[in-house]
């Protein structure tokens, strides 16, 4: 099994294709994967997955002026935390994350007697926010990029979003603005009487001396840095700078170097762009609140970071592109190498990087993504600067709370501590690593893993991260049943107030018994359908999306198998408890969703998707899996919630739909068609005005609440955006071979939840468990003896023949191959090869899902 694991890749750390067989013995490496890589590994070990919100989502917290350095254990302090909620004694506390007890000083002690340490979140979890009253830093720096290189129309409306922007900011932010087409403008503020811009070639990317020696405020290649005074004409007081920075843009125009003609697209710098802002901030505020907003209007086809070349008659890449290396993808693999630097730059001095994407083509979001994935910054992306999605998404990022601050945090670092039974395999969801080790950092590395320390360069309300433990001792009967595990999450941040703030998270759970009983009866289904998508969505970052899908599959029947109560082999007997029955279908629709699938969708939106859904919170979370849809009609009363199904698009009801991305407010035909007849405008029709006017009330409560926020569709039955919600529901009554000829009916590949149920339940139920490669399999006869050896999809593709596929595997000479028709489980909804196919079944072919058919014997899955 080992071997077979290595041979086919099933293994996701030897992955190097060679050969384990030489002349009459194994080769040495598989005798040293075995002794690396146990068997099932990375499948069969428990896991722990933790969704963590770092940020201000407790109100009801009182913080705490208590400095640091007055707590036992110094960074260690809040050890003594669980032990809170244990309810032992103040004067000697057993702290699990110390390595000995230690006593509560002074300030601790009060503090917890006044009641300030009283846990509100729920058993088994404490939230404590502590001040540094003692650390303060200047007022968060904001600079702007904008992309001059538009048309007019969509510059005079990214120009409005800005100055809008400005009322909105605390008047003692800091702003700069930097404008770019051909070239980089940095504008300088302090000019009021004759604006002054320094210009920068588009063609090369900066570094932090360049920047501020070209900017006159630091001597070039100077280690010391720069002065905040020589630096407060580019970054300034909202205050002080308002109305030269109106007065800009006011009188901002297009780009005024040459285009080349109406064949060739308008010079766009935007690389050089982000690497003079970055190196702007580097040199000024490191390590202190700040982010870069970017808007942009286009591809780049500038200098480094270019997608795209000059020539209109040049597309840029498509997924297809990218898997094929085709020529319009050249760009890309030295694009992504330079947003990744300028990522790593930005994490090095804990800023953000926000990147406002309008254009009606792609503009390399795929590219540009690390940036703000490793930075934490937001990405929006819209069809134009005059969509609400873009205004208001804009305006939406500066809004402040009742003390006038923004409700954002900076550069936040977030460190774990665990007890003895946990070790942290890593993390997923806008942060990036610091590379920090201690005896708590996992071998198996998840997300951003190899470390117990992370640094997220920007907080708001829904930030969630999702943490992933492996449990040290896999052994059953290990540990006793009523023995207490703890997990503490420490995250500090910079407030908009200067203040740093520190925000203690502790997990308390006990461990269960050999049956897991009590895992059963506690488990979150809805907690663990967004782990298991935030981690899916990871792996398609290096892996195929449909290596993905079947590993969705394998983990499903697994955890179907362990928890349902069934009799063998008697699908009927099947009955999987309400703690476990929504999960499945949370794994359906993900399967369905633009987060796995890629059919439809171009690179950028992809990278859109992705980057968003792994930083919503649980409940967002859940909506972008599987939308929530209401109904309104005359005869239900309020809205109700529906099934997300074809059976609810009935012709005399309206729907709301809410997938995060877009909210669509959807008619039947009979709604429709007394709309058209305009019964709303008639005094006796005035329930009908009132059904209409419902669910856009409910819309508009949505698009205000949601940040990014969602495009907003209104559509009919019938109608050509309607596909927003016939791609989202179940097609109980379409799909395939479905013959139904209903106007409801979805024409779909897809097959129904009903279907994929069944094909779960008879899989799960199954005596026997087979393992074994998937893909195109060719069984080997070696002439040392009558050893079977199965060949992997990647070794078949490109329409080789057999004896090409065992040429390229390195097979012995003289081995002799064949087809076998070869039963897999690598999707749930696929149809095996039945025996009756017979010698007179048709050539050998791929069929749907990668079946395998051809005139040989049946490969069983115990041989």
């Amino acid at each position: 099994q080992a071997w077979l694991k290595v041979r086919t890749g099933a293994c996701e750390s030897c992955r190097d294709g060679r050969a384990f067989w030489r002349g009459h013995q194994w080769h040495p490496d598989v005798m040293e994967h075995l002794a690396k890589h146990p068997v099932g590994r990375h499948e069969d070990r428990r896991a722990v997955g933790v969704l963590v919100h770092t940020a201000e989502g407790h109100r009801e917290l009182d913080a705490l002026g208590v400095r640091a350095r007055d707590l036992p254990g110094s960074r260690l302090w809040s050890g003594a935390q669980p032990v809170l909620l244990c309810g032992l004694p103040l004067e000697k506390l057993d702290m699990p994350f110390l390595p000995a007890a230690e006593r509560l000083s002074g300030a601790l002690r009060r503090a917890h007697n006044g009641g300030a340490f009283a846990g509100r979140a729920g058993p088994g979890v404490l939230h404590n926010r502590v001040h540094h009253p003692a650390v303060c830093v200047q007022p968060a720096s904001l600079p702007a990029l904008l992309d001059i290189a538009v048309i007019e129309e969509e510059l005079d409306q990214a120009k409005d979003s800005l100055q809008q922007s400005l009322a909105m900011m605390p008047q003692n932010a800091l702003v700069g603005f930097i404008t770019y087409g051909a070239m980089v403008y940095v504008h300088e503020l302090a000019s009021t009487a004759l604006p002054k811009a320094y210009a920068f070639r588009g063609a090369k990317e900066y570094s932090a001396q360049q920047v501020a020696y070209q900017l006159g405020f630091g001597q070039k290649n100077d280690p010391r840095g720069v002065g905040s005074q020589a630096a407060r004409r580019f970054l300034m007081p909202v205050a002080e700078c308002e109305f030269t920075l109106n007065s800009l843009l006011d009188d901002l125009t297009r780009d005024a170097w040459p285009l080349g003609g109406h064949d060739r697209r308008p010079f766009r710098c935007t690389g050089a762009a982000l690497s003079v802002a970055v190196g702007l901030i580097e040199a000024t505020c490191p390590q202190s609140s700040a982010r870069i907003t970017l808007v942009v209007g286009g591809p780049c086809n500038v200098g480094p970071g270019m997608v795209v070349g000059e020539e209109l008659a040049e597309t840029i890449r498509s997924h297809l592109d990218l898997q094929k290396d085709n020529a319009n993808a050249k760009y890309t693999k030295k694009a992504l190498k330079f947003y990744t630097s300028l990522a790593t730059r930005a994490v090095s001095s804990g800023f953000a990087v926000d990147i406002f994407a309008c254009s009606l083509d792609q503009v390399g979001l795929y590219e540009m993504k690390v940036v703000a994935d490793k930075t934490g910054g937001y990405m929006v992306m819209s069809d134009s600067f005059s969509m609400g999605v873009f205004k208001d998404s804009f305006r939406k990022m500066f809004d402040c709370d009742e003390a006038g601050y923004l409700q954002l945090g900076f550069n936040a670092k977030i460190e774990v501590f665990t007890s003895r039974e946990f070790k942290c395999c890593g993390a997923v969801g806008g942060l990036s690593s610091l590379g920090k080790r201690s005896p708590a950092v996992a071998e198996q590395e998840i997300g951003e893993g190899g470390t117990c320390q992370w640094v997220a360069g920007s907080l708001d309300r829904n930030t969630t991260m999702a943490f992933y433990f492996d449990i040290t001792n896999q052994q059953a009967n290990s540990m006793p049943s009523n023995k207490q595990s703890y997990l503490q999450f420490q995250t500090s941040y910079l407030h908009p107030s200067g203040r740093k703030r520190l925000r203690v998270t502790t997990v308390s759970h006990r461990y269960t018994d050999a049956n897991m009983a009590d895992i059963a009866t506690g488990f979150d289904q809805e907690a663990a359908a967004v782990i298991m998508a935030r981690f899916a969505v990871h792996k398609c970052e290096n892996e195929d999306p449909h290596d993905v899908l079947r590993w969705i599959d394998r983990m499903l029947i697994r955890l179907v198998a362990k928890f349902a109560d069934y009799r063998r082999d008697e699908p009927s007997s099947f009955n999987l408890s309400p703690e476990f029955a929504i999960f499945p279908q949370f794994m359906y629709h993900l399967r369905r969703s633009n987060f796995l699938q890629t059919f439809g969708t171009s690179p950028d939106e992809t990278a859109y998707y992705r980057t968003i859904f792994l930083r919503e919170n649980t409940m967002n979370s859940l909506v972008m899996i599987q939308p929530a849809l209401l109904q309104y009609s005359f005869e239900e009363g309020p809205p109700q919630p529906v099934l997300l199904d074809t059976c609810s698009l009935k012709p005399d009801v309206i729907l709301l739909m809410d997938d995060f991305f877009h909210v669509v407010i959807w008619r039947g035909e009979k709604i429709q068609a007394w709309f058209d007849q305009g019964y709303q405008e008639k005094e006796e029709y005035a329930n009908f005005k009132a059904l209409l006017q419902a669910p856009a009330a409910d819309a508009k409560q949505i698009l205000g609440d949601r940040f990014p926020v969602p495009k907003f569709v209104q559509t009919n039955a019938g109608g050509s955006q309607a596909r927003f919600v016939t791609s989202k529901v179940n097609p109980s009554n379409g799909g395939m071979n479905s013959g139904n000829t209903d106007s409801t009916a979805v024409l779909t590949d897809d097959v129904s939840l009903k279907v994929f149920m069944e094909h779960l339940i008879r899989l799960a139920v199954q005596s026997e468990q087979p393992r074994g490669p998937w893909g195109w399999c060719h069984a080997v006869d070696h002439p040392q003896g009558a050893v079977l050896e199965l060949l992997p999809l990647r070794a078949c593709a490109g329409g080789d023949d057999t004896g090409a596929a065992a040429r390229r595997a390195k097979l012995p000479r003289g081995a002799r191959a064949r087809m076998l028709h070869v039963t897999r489980r690598a999707s749930i909804t696929e149809e095996p090869w039945r025996p009756d196919h017979g010698e007179n079944a048709l050539p050998p072919r791929r069929l749907r899902g990668g079946w395998v058919a051809g005139p040989t014997a049946e490969l069983r899955p115990s041989e």
